[in-house]
């Protein structure tokens, strides 16, 4: 009988049916905040292409973008 490995945590967030991201604050060196991982959900949600997508050509929304910016 062969077992097989239970998934890894990435394969599990990747898997979940809700929009999961990972954002990066803004800073000196990559400017704006950007999102830096998306999962399965939130790519086809948000029609994110390609890594480190600026935050604000996802979200248009000033309050959201501020308390990024804040946090």
């Amino acid at each position: 009988m062969s077992l097989t490995p239970p998934p890894s945590a990435a394969e599990i967030v990747e898997r979940l049916g809700d929009p999961i991201f990972v954002i990066a604050a803004a800073d000196a060196d990559a400017g704006s905040a950007a999102i830096l991982y998306a999962n399965a959900a939130a790519r086809r949600l948000f029609r994110i292409v390609g890594e480190r997508a600026p935050l604000a050509t996802v979200f248009r929304k000033p309050q959201l973008l501020e308390a990024v910016e804040q946090a």
